[in-house]
């Protein structure tokens, strides 16, 4: 599912309406800044006055950002929580990219770190690359043709956690 994005002012706006629901939700007069001296300090849900302020404050939100609480609301209930689209960790308490994303961002390292090692020798003509391919047979100890990517991976994050390890000693 698709949403469009929300804006700055998509995002100030439910900021203001935060604010104004936490006084709310608090017992106190809402306002947006600072009040002025005739403020009242607490709110009357049977004053009339104070009905029409909050109704103000509220449509002057929704004027402002027309929209808003469709995209920041529903944009995060219907589109960043949506199990389907896979975007939060179902399974973390706190918002957390989904595992899907963690490890395409692991192996897109991986492949950058590869592909880095494998242009910067040899003759530049392929001919690392292909002996990188050759290579798991020539090796003694290989895994089991179910266990290499794994194999594979664990001595890449290896390689690369001992390239930022020297260039960290070198900074």
């Amino acid at each position: 599912m698709k949403m469009a994005k929300a804006g700055n002012n998509d995002i100030n706006a439910a900021g203001d309406l935060l604010v104004i629901l936490n006084t709310l939700a608090d017992g106190y007069f809402p306002v947006l800044g600072e009040p002025d001296d005739d403020t009242p300090a607490h709110f009357d849900p049977d004053d009339r006055q104070h009905l029409r302020h909050l109704y103000d404050l509220l449509a002057g939100i929704l004027d402002r950002a027309p929209g808003f609480q469709l995209r920041i609301i529903a944009g995060m209930a219907y589109v960043v929580m949506y199990s389907k689209n896979e975007i939060i960790d179902p399974d973390a308490d706190t918002l957390e990219l989904h595992p899907k994303h963690v490890q395409n961002a692991q192996d897109a390292e991986r492949w950058r770190y590869i592909r880095r090692k494998l242009c910067l020798t040899g003759n530049g003509n392929g001919a690392c690359a292909m002996q990188a391919i050759n290579l798991p047979a020539a090796i003694p100890g290989w895994p089991e043709p179910g266990q290499v990517a794994e194999f594979c991976d664990a001595a890449i994050d290896a390689a690369i956690a001992d390239d930022r390890a020297a260039a960290k000693e070198r900074t």
